[in-house]
């Protein structure tokens, strides 16, 4: 009977470990979503930068907080010299979305100091529907095969039940940290407008920031070992 129960309990760990594991996106609390396909973890808040400027650009609070985002920067990033009046006014240019990234590490936001901007790679541009290979791209895995998102379609109105694992998404483009490898002083974005992986100017104002890590992914295979060893011990013990 002993024996009986031990393997029921193992088999019911054996479960839930594969669940996990299979489980495209989970949410890890503290306002993080991991996402086990592109092996990321996902600030949940879409609109990140305009929760913590806490207002419109006229407000103290926003223009505090691109002050202090410059200030972290040098006033300088990859050559750019950052402007409040061009890569923080209407949106986030390329520069903008950058430095607000190195704002992050620098107050280890989260507890952590590696965020980023996505990857896209291949370096492609399209739908999903005419371009398979958008979905390689971080943005594209999540918009497409995580959130539900339809080509040609905006994700706020074609979506499944993960979109509300996340807040504050726009309709617009999202920056990544690829370049376009064909137009130089350009790079790659995912429009939520229309689901479209495209490449856009380094300077356009009014880009936004998912922000993301990379964290190295516990195999299957370790969960299923660290079960049996389990399920061994417990019987080891009972013998």
């Amino acid at each position: 009977m002993k024996y009986r129960k031990l393997t029921k309990a193992a088999g019911l760990l054996v479960c839930l470990n594969i669940t996990t594991a299979n489980a495209s996106l989970t949410s890890l609390g503290n306002g993080l979503i991991y996402d086990n396909v592109s092996n990321i973890d996902i600030i949940s808040n879409a609109g990140l930068f305009n929760t913590l400027a806490g207002g419109p650009n006229t407000s103290t609070s926003f223009q505090n907080l691109v002050s202090t985002i410059i200030s972290d920067n040098n006033g300088v990033i990859a050559g750019h010299s950052l402007s409040a009046a061009y890569d923080f006014n209407a949106g986030l240019s390329w520069y903008g979305a950058g430095a607000f990234v190195n704002y992050l590490d620098q107050t280890n936001y989260d507890g952590y100091s590696d965020w980023r901007l996505p990857t896209t790679n291949p370096a492609v541009t399209g739908y999903a529907s005419t371009n398979p290979a958008v979905t390689q791209s971080e943005l594209g895995e999540l918009v497409y095969n995580e959130l539900g998102g339809q080509s040609f379609s905006a994700l706020s109105s074609g979506n499944n039940a993960n979109y509300n694992l996340f807040s504050n998404f726009t309709s617009g483009v999202y920056w990544t940290s690829t370049q376009d490898p064909n137009t130089a002083g350009n790079y790659l974005t995912f429009n939520t407008y229309s689901n479209f992986q495209g490449t856009v100017v380094e300077t356009l104002q009014t880009g936004s920031a998912v922000i993301v890590r990379s964290v190295v992914p516990v195999p299957g295979a370790v969960w299923l070992f660290a079960t049996g060893l389990f399920g061994l011990l417990g019987l080891k013990r009972r013998c």
